[in-house]
């Protein structure tokens, strides 16, 4: 990934159960978008899977991983 804003991007897709609808994938999107660090998010409800692109050394992973799951979504590991 290029770097952004001086730091190293990466990103991860994530395979996420528990996704109904489009405002779940909305809330989950939004959800991430609100994380500091992260710098894109998207999902899709047909494919069950969430791309987030975040910045490793403002956000770790296992954030992202938890607000899925604290939103009440299942992260498929």
């Amino acid at each position: 990934m290029p770097d952004c804003c001086g730091g190293r991007m990466e990103s991860v897709t994530l395979s996420v159960s528990g996704m109904k609808c489009e405002g779940c994938v909305e809330r989950v999107v939004r959800s991430l978008k609100a994380l500091d660090g992260v710098h894109e998010a998207s999902a899709s409800l047909a494919d069950k899977k969430v791309s987030v692109s975040y910045d490793p050394g403002t956000v770790r992973r296992e954030d992202i991983e938890s607000t899925i799951e604290n939103l009440g979504y299942r992260v498929q590991r």
